[in-house]
């Protein structure tokens, strides 16, 4: 080989090297520019909220909308009221848009006048019943000061009524006014945003669940909050085949006097393969949520 075809295939190797270099680097920019673009995807997704908050036995529940507005469904105990204060505070909450007792028990009302007194409410739904407990009458004065202060509306639910935290949906399927009995006196709603969906019927028992079921609504849902701290006073077995659960939330205090949640009620929801979380066992558990699916992070 002359030194000219020497010179002339060094050449050729090197604009092939500078060939290859240019492909690999552009390679490795796309794959950048893809990464990014993923990242910003997931960045973008918007999640709603459902904190069910570990307060012993007792019920408290907090949605959040993607863009910071909030309702709160129950108040638990006066005991929990550490528990819930500090925990709407580190989540940012300033003001709930709506606060839904769905009965006056104590374990439903009990730190409702302290949440009351240290978030800005602007609507509380609740219903006609009366408790002649000091709790019920300290819960009556907060929203009496919080009405004049704050311009806090007291609504009374109707069946079939409709309302709306940003854009989820609230269909009340019950608003316990037919009934005697203070437990089956709970508001009960249908929670939805887009395909997910959650149902609460704060302690309403079986003879609320037939009426329900009588009324015709789509009761389908992916989350039930279980009745009742999971009572077998509760949580039917029609009702609980209308509703078709992928999970159940349970908020009860361990060891509690009641036993619950009841044998039964755990043995209904194994045989339907769904999936059971207790606030005791788990602590507060968290779901975000879009219009398409839901994630529980613990799981």
């Amino acid at each position: 080989m002359t030194k000219k075809q020497k010179r002339q295939l060094a050449v050729y190797i090197l604009v092939f090297l500078l060939v290859l270099i240019n492909l690999f680097m552009t390679q490795c920019a796309k794959k950048e520019k893809i990464s990014v673009i993923e990242e910003q995807e997931k960045e973008q997704i918007e999640y709603c909220y459902a904190h069910f908050l570990n307060v012993g036995q007792g019920d408290c529940t907090l949605i959040e909308t993607h863009d910071g507005k909030y309702a709160l469904i129950d108040a638990s105990t006066q005991e929990a009221a550490p528990i819930i204060l500090s925990y709407l505070t580190n989540e940012g909450v300033k003001e709930l848009e709506y606060v839904i007792f769905t009965h006056p028990h104590e374990d439903h009302i009990g730190c409702g006048d302290e949440i009351i007194e240290n978030f800005k409410v602007n609507n509380i739904y609740m219903t006609d019943k009366i408790e002649t407990t000091a709790c019920y009458e300290k819960l009556i004065e907060s929203i009496a000061k919080s009405k004049q202060i704050n311009g806090t509306k007291v609504l009374r639910p109707k069946t079939s009524e409709k309302f709306y935290l940003g854009d989820i949906e609230f269909l009340v399927l019950s608003d316990g006014s037919e009934y005697e009995d203070t437990n089956n006196s709970s508001i009960c709603l249908r929670v939805e945003y887009g395909k997910t969906t959650f149902i609460f019927t704060g302690d309403a028992e079986k003879p609320v669940e037939r009426d329900i079921l009588n009324q015709n609504f789509d009761l389908e849902a992916e989350i039930y909050k279980c009745a009742h701290h999971g009572s077998s006073t509760s949580n039917s077995e029609e009702f609980l085949d209308a509703i078709d659960p992928r999970l159940a939330i349970i908020s009860c205090g361990l060891d509690n006097d009641y036993g619950h949640p009841h044998v039964e009620v755990i043995s209904s929801l194994y045989k339907r393969d769904v999936t059971t979380l207790r606030t005791y066992e788990e602590g507060h558990i968290v779901i975000s949520f879009t219009e398409e699916s839901y994630i529980i992070p613990k799981l």
